[in-house]
């Protein structure tokens, strides 16, 4: 798969729509106004709903069942109101099947959720300032996947790709194939739609935090490799993907217990919902 492929298809992807234009300008100016946050939001009917659909989410345990912007902002903050609103552009950007990847796109919306739930509940009580740009990356950071999953698709070699992801892991098989990681492609794709360079850096060396240019974004990517650990398109809070990430809080010196009570509180959530 070439590379120039890749770039075309995301070269030709539309520009963010006007209400995602106005609201990351919101977000490059400091924290956002949450009433003008709402209004701009309730202004894109598809947008709304598809914001109320995730902030009703079960994982999320909401009591009762939010039903306006409003109340979804002033309960959720502006940090994972920026990570719904960008997803709901990427869903809305591209249609997709996963089943390269051995899941469907169910399964896919799962764990991209999951990694937002997880990121959201556990490092708000750690770094609020931080936790702004790593709450929505964490949301968004598979989107790469998308990309390889439709290439591959569209070959002769998806027994091939599924196989040797099944032997080989996942970074070694993109590689192998697309000669970049999905992460990689993600930060090609955020570069692409002029976000930030948080999000653009964090994302581009993910499966690279030794390279020299790592280092301004290492506490954002070391938070991130946690989350992707513990939750991944092969593994979700598995025994052997909570203990490696676990593993991952002690060598990056991130507190430990936190972490566990979080990634519990979400297991026990996942398993009523089964």
């Amino acid at each position: 798969m070439e590379f120039e492929t890749i770039v075309n298809l995301i070269e030709s992807l539309p520009p963010l729509p006007e209400s995602v234009l106005e609201i990351e300008k919101l977000y490059a100016e400091g924290e956002p106004d949450m009433r003008v946050l709402s209004k701009i939001i309730e202004k894109d009917p598809v947008l709304t709903a598809d914001i109320l659909a995730r902030v009703n989410a079960p994982y999320y345990g909401m009591r009762r069942n939010i039903v306006s912007v409003t109340q979804a902002v002033i309960l959720f903050g502006s940090a994972q109101i920026r990570g719904f609103v960008l997803k709901s552009l990427i869903d809305q950007s591209f249609s997709f099947d996963m089943s390269p990847y051995g899941l469907n796109n169910a399964e896919f919306q799962e764990v991209s959720s999951l990694q937002s739930a997880l990121m959201f509940q556990w490092y708000m009580s750690i770094d609020v300032e931080m936790s702004r740009d790593l709450i929505p990356i964490a949301f968004l950071m598979e989107m790469g996947k998308i990309i390889i999953a439709k290439e591959v698709a569209e070959s002769e070699y998806v027994a091939q790709f599924s196989e040797m992801i099944a032997q080989e892991g996942i970074t070694q098989t993109e590689r192998f194939f697309t000669d970049f990681t999905s992460a990689e492609i993600a930060a090609m794709l955020f570069e692409h739609w002029n976000f930030n360079d948080i999000f653009v850096n964090t994302v581009r060396y993910l499966d690279n935090m030794d390279a020299d240019e790592a280092k301004e974004y290492l506490h954002y990517i070391k938070a991130l490799d946690v989350v992707r650990t513990c939750i991944n398109v092969r593994e979700i809070m598995s025994e052997s993907s909570f203990e490696a990430a676990k593993t991952k809080v002690e060598q990056y010196g991130l507190p430990l217990n936190t972490f566990v009570h979080t990634v519990e509180r979400l297991q026990r959530k996942r398993s009523e919902l089964e």
